[in-house]
């Protein structure tokens, strides 16, 4: 059951949007230890995970999005979230999605809480090359300045943040 924002006070999304789209979702083809999959994997294909790390305090979920880039549109084929998960735990938990999807690019959310202890435990089992980084861009030619950090902060301007193709170097 989602939330009603309207009765919340904040009213920020269209409900009636959320209701039709909602009725229009297929339930996913399979479940893997918590990993709702909506399709296959196909080694032809790019894939990346998005990944928002919660506290593991029961009132913050660890979540991710599995996005197939080689459809067009991009589509979103996994998803999981659990509020129990610890920080660190969560990191393999990112790397077991990845690996049953060819190793793909994993991008962790970069907060002050807890995503410092997902990243810094994803660094040490997962290969650096594949996980995202973010680099502000030069005003001038759009560039990005240097290597960037591992993940991706939420706080940072779109403007000021590199994007990336989901291709390996």
């Amino acid at each position: 059951m989602l939330l009603d924002p309207v009765a919340a006070g904040s009213p920020f999304f269209d409900r009636a949007a959320i209701e039709r789209l909602t009725l229009a979702c297929i339930e996913p083809r399979e479940q893997k230890a918590g990993l709702y999959l909506w399709a296959e994997y196909n080694p032809s294909h790019r894939y990346a995970l998005g990944a928002d790390t919660g506290k593991g305090n029961r009132n913050d979920h660890s979540t991710s999005v599995l996005i197939d880039f080689s459809t067009i549109p991009a589509r979103q084929v996994g998803s999981y979230a659990n509020n129990h998960i610890p920080a660190d735990q969560f990191a393999y938990e990112l790397k077991r999605q990845a690996d049953l999807f060819g190793s793909c690019l994993i991008a962790p959310e970069k907060n002050s809480e807890s995503g410092g202890s997902c990243l810094t435990t994803l660094k040490m089992i997962y290969k650096a090359d594949d996980i995202y980084r973010q680099a502000p861009l030069d005003r001038i030619s759009d560039q990005p300045l240097g290597s960037g950090e591992l993940g991706w902060r939420p706080t940072a301007p779109p403007s000021t943040s590199s994007s990336t193709t989901c291709e390996r170097p």
